[in-house]
Parts: C-alpha cells; structure tokens; sequence
C-alpha cells in the first residue's frame, strides 16, 4: 500500500509518534519491524521547516535581547522552552501534511 501512513515493508500503520519523533521526514523507523523509512519527496518541505525553525529561534534570540537577560541560567531555560512550545504546533502540522500527502518508501 503505497501511502504515507502505512509501512511498505510490513503493512501496518505506523502512527503518528513515529513520524513525529523522527528527526527529519526521511529518517522514520516503523515501530512494528524496524523497517529505516523515509517519505518522497519532501525536499522542500526540509528547506521550508528550516526557515521556519530559524525564524523562530530568531524570534525567541529577539525577545531575550529585548526583555531580559540572555545568558542567565533561568533565561536560557526559558528560551529553551519557548522555543520547543512554538515548535510543536509545526511539528504537528508537518505530522498530518506528511501523512496526508506524502509517499512513505523504504529508505536507501
């Protein structure tokens, strides 16, 4: 079943934590054989998230700059914090688009 939520080498769904968790859509592993999975293709989606990563994180370095002190320790947790909060909603959307409208193959 050539789509992006089942796994092509066993067949089963493969969820959403696994898409989610995987660092980069094209560095997924099926929970159920271990099958490296990656879905195609997705090369601009890699260079539109790095935009928006970097815009974020330039975002979050603004308000450090402009409301507090950057480099005390309960700051950079805070900026660390803020950071994975703005970043979740992202991930998640990329989780449903990626198996929506993606292809899931065997990676290699």
């Amino acid at each position: 079943m050539a789509d992006g939520k089942h796994c092509p080498n066993c067949g089963d769904d493969i969820g959403v934590w696994a898409v989610f968790s995987a660092a980069l859509p094209n560095w997924v592993k099926c929970p159920h054989c271990g099958a490296r999975l990656a879905y195609r293709p997705v090369a601009g989606l890699v260079v539109g998230l790095s935009v928006v990563a970097l815009g974020l994180l330039a975002g979050m370095w603004w308000v450090g700059l402009r409301f507090g002190p950057v480099f005390s320790l309960p700051w950079i947790t805070a900026y660390t914090a803020g950071s994975l909060a703005a970043w979740l909603p992202v991930e998640a959307v990329v989780v449903w688009y990626v198996r929506r409208y993606k292809t899931l193959s065997r990676a290699g």
